[in-house]
């Protein structure tokens, strides 16, 4: 993350911090995508388990923010870029925040695909990388 913001420093801009966040947000809503559906669950019911308990205001509950902006279609890429844009306007430290955050619940969900037998780390890593290289490409 580092040098994604000295890069932007340089170049005074945000655009390596954009693509790190976006990238990290679609990371965690395929992952979450996946595991609700090797689950059998809905994805909203997956995500509504995630919010229980979480106060507003924290890295987390901006997680299951971002998932579900990413998680709506077309429409998510308006929802998702005001959500972050009001999030960097209103607290620049919970923006960041928020990329380590999304690292950790990857994370997790990449740990969870494991423990269950679902899709080793190497091959969900692999994956995930496949699925970034065709988000950028786009």
């Amino acid at each position: 993350m580092i040098t994604a913001v000295n890069a932007d420093m340089k170049a005074g801009g945000l655009d390596h911090v954009t693509q790190l966040v976006t990238g990290a947000g679609m990371a965690a809503s395929g992952l979450t995508f996946w595991l609700a559906k090797e689950r059998e669950v809905e994805v909203e019911a997956l995500i509504s388990q995630l919010t229980v308990g979480l106060p507003e205001g924290i890295p987390e509950r901006d997680v299951v923010k971002m998932i579900e902006t990413m998680l709506t279609g077309p429409p998510g890429v308006k929802q998702t870029a005001d959500f972050l844009a009001r999030l960097f306007d209103e607290d620049e430290e919970r923006y960041y925040d928020l990329i380590v955050a999304l690292g950790r619940y990857s994370a997790s969900c990449i740990g969870m695909l494991s423990a269950l037998g679902i899709s080793s780390e190497e091959d969900t890593l692999e994956d995930l990388d496949d699925t970034l290289q065709d988000f950028y490409a786009s």
